[in-house]
């Protein structure tokens, strides 16, 4: 096997392996991933509280880039009509999978 056609097939099975993770992702290590990305992203889309969100969103301890992109991607599915929690959290695992992969197969 020539080391091209290696390289193909490692990255097809590494981007399948990823996708199907993030297809059977259900539940999360601990509720502190929902502190720091989700909740602030909800938040920014009017369905929580100020209250409801940990002190790190108070005490500006934590960057705006995730949230505002989970807010972004959120918004944009919910345009096109897909307004399932749970599908649009599986869609955005899918699209940090896709960038992850992006950016490691780009710094090799």
């Amino acid at each position: 096997m020539h080391l091209k056609n290696f390289y193909q097939y490692f990255i097809i099975t590494i981007i399948t392996v990823f996708v199907i993770t993030a297809f059977n992702s259900h539940g999360f290590y601990h509720a502190d991933e929902h502190y720091q990305v989700l909740e602030f992203a909800i938040y920014k889309d009017g369905i929580n509280d100020i209250k409801d969100l940990a002190w790190e969103f108070k005490g500006k301890m934590r960057s705006a880039i995730l949230p505002t992109f989970a807010y972004v991607f959120f918004n944009t599915l919910k345009t096109i009509g897909v307004i399932e929690p749970h599908l649009q959290i599986t869609l955005l695992r899918i699209l940090v999978v896709i960038l992850a992969l992006f950016t490691f197969f780009k710094s090799v």
